[in-house]
């Protein structure tokens, strides 16, 4: 049985080859898709901090003269209070009385408030009413009051043209906020806009390393794709000498069995017939 002429040129290595090809080719789709996912995870991320932060500077109440909200004071253990605002863009003491003019400008009145649940000092002896305060411990003696001082000026909103003039609700718990000003102002929650600033910041890391994460994936995909090598063509010859595709293998494997059997049938009859006759 003469089949020496049928040599299959593929080999285990070859084999190899193929399915790692394989594995990089599904690795390189897998890195591509997780990379579109966390980019997109990040500019949600992105987007809801930005929407967060942007609370985080709302007023309760805008250019007014009175006022009154609900504080709320979710977990029982009394608010950091509430910030009052002017227009201005510069703290100036142009009397030189050592009292910054917004502040001699500017009386504010709590009618009524919720209850102190803070139980220091300062909370009992404030009792909810308003006290002046531009940056609070500026000189590092607990400081606030509205003082002259270079040190004593709060630039937070500057760019939108406010200056913190004082706070009042210092420990109050949940219950309504009254109270009425000479001047017209504006009126922050600082509770809230707390709340707001820390989850912008949380969103908004999140969002980076969710783009970080999918930065590296979409590399590692281009990568991937890159250096990948076409697997090896599993090559066989027909008994013509001609090169047989992995498609028609089969196929020529079929016809090496068929042709190996006829001549192992040739041969069995040639020895039948020597043997008789």
């Amino acid at each position: 049985m003469k089949c020496s002429r049928y040599r299959i040129l593929s080999s285990t290595n070859d084999y190899y080859l193929h399915v790692e090809w394989t594995i990089m080719h599904i690795s390189a789709k897998v890195m591509f898709v997780l990379g579109v996912i966390f980019c997109f995870a990040g500019a949600v991320g992105f987007m809801f901090a930005r929407e967060s932060l942007g609370d985080a500077g709302e007023f309760v109440v805008e250019e007014a003269l009175e006022g009154e909200f609900e504080l709320i004071d979710k977990d029982g253990k009394g608010e950091v209070g509430v910030t009052f605002w002017v227009k201005g863009y510069d703290y100036v003491d142009a009397d030189q009385n050592g009292i910054w003019d917004i502040c001699d400008n500017t009386n504010v009145t709590v009618n009524f408030h919720p209850d102190i649940v803070w139980t220091d000092n300062k909370s009992q002896a404030l009792d909810g009413q308003f006290y002046y305060e531009v940056l609070h411990n500026y000189s590092e003696n607990d400081d606030s009051d509205c003082n002259s001082d270079e040190r004593n000026q709060e630039w937070i909103r500057e760019s939108t043209g406010f200056l913190k003039i004082g706070r009042a609700c210092l420990g109050c718990g949940a219950g309504t906020f009254n109270f009425t000003s000479n001047q017209t102002v504006w009126v922050s929650y600082d509770d809230i806009a707390i709340e707001d600033l820390v989850e912008g910041l949380l969103t908004g890391g999140a969002g980076f390393v969710g783009c970080c994460c999918g930065g590296i994936f979409l590399l590692i995909g281009l990568i991937l794709t890159f250096t990948m090598k076409p697997p090896p063509q599993q090559v066989m010859y027909s008994p013509q000498g001609q090169p047989v595709q992995s498609g028609q293998a089969m196929g020529v494997v079929g016809n090496v069995a068929t042709h190996a059997a006829g001549h192992a049938v040739s041969d069995a009859a040639a020895d039948f017939l020597q043997k008789e006759f």
